[in-house]
């Protein structure tokens, strides 16, 4: 079965950008900074997902993954709360694998906060059995870059890197973009003070990679939806 992915930090207020969402055609979506389910669909009526899990301190920002088409979703068992914006989930139906959602936090996050590769170091250590036991994905705002490697030295994105092509994943975009240095992105995934960053990846292994599919990056005029573009891959699963 082709499943179509989609990751995307909509920076609050999905229930007004449900129909952009949509739009997209997912059969899985992970939306990061927004608000429960419940929340999200008492606002928008219209939005109907065959299954929805959410993670987050605050009830109406947080990390979420959607699945469409009868889909079903399962929080797996490892889930560590202490890595509150990581959600490692089992995806049933047509199709079966394991999703690693992630909403890493900011370098720029308050220091009582650990910040993003460190935080994505360490989860990939927890949920490598998960990752591991089956076909696996991980996707969502990573909010890093090579790029800042030398602001954040104890937690660099090259190591994180790394560690999923350890685990056989590999960044979606770069492969079907063929863009094999990072940091150096044709595209940004990420609008901040004019500026624009790659930190939003989708990785999988290179086989699941559907090399005709539909372009990796969906931009929109402006920022009215978000500071973030979101990322659109198929994957043979």
């Amino acid at each position: 079965m082709t499943v179509r992915i989609v990751a995307w930090n909509c920076a609050r207020g999905l229930h007004r950008k449900i129909d952009f969402l949509l739009s997209l055609r997912p059969d899985i979506a992970i939306v990061s900074e927004g608000a429960k389910p419940e929340i999200v669909q008492s606002k928008a009526k219209s939005f109907m997902f065959s299954d929805g899990l959410w993670v987050g301190s605050n009830k109406d920002i947080g990390l979420a993954v959607y699945s469409f088409n009868e889909l079903k979703l399962r929080q797996h068992h490892s889930w560590d709360k202490n890595l509150s914006f990581f959600l490692p989930v089992e995806v049933w139906g047509s199709a079966q694998f394991n999703l690693l959602a992630v909403h890493a936090l900011s370098h720029h996050t308050p220091p009582k906060a650990v910040t993003n590769s460190q935080t994505t170091a360490r989860a990939l250590n927890h949920y490598r059995q998960f990752l591991t036991e089956r076909t696996s994905v991980v996707g969502g705002d990573f909010n890093a870059s090579v790029l800042w490697d030398k602001q954040t030295p104890k937690s660099p994105f090259a190591a994180v890197n790394q560690q999923l092509a350890g685990i056989g994943l590999s960044s979606v975009y770069h492969t079907l973009l063929s863009e094999s240095i990072f940091g150096h992105e044709a595209e940004s995934t990420l609008i901040w003070k004019g500026q624009g960053f790659h930190v939003d990846y989708l990785y999988a292994p290179n086989k699941l990679v559907k090399r005709d599919s539909a372009p990796c990056l969906r931009k929109f005029d402006g920022q009215t939806l978000s500071d973030h573009f979101p990322l659109v891959v198929e994957l043979d699963l």
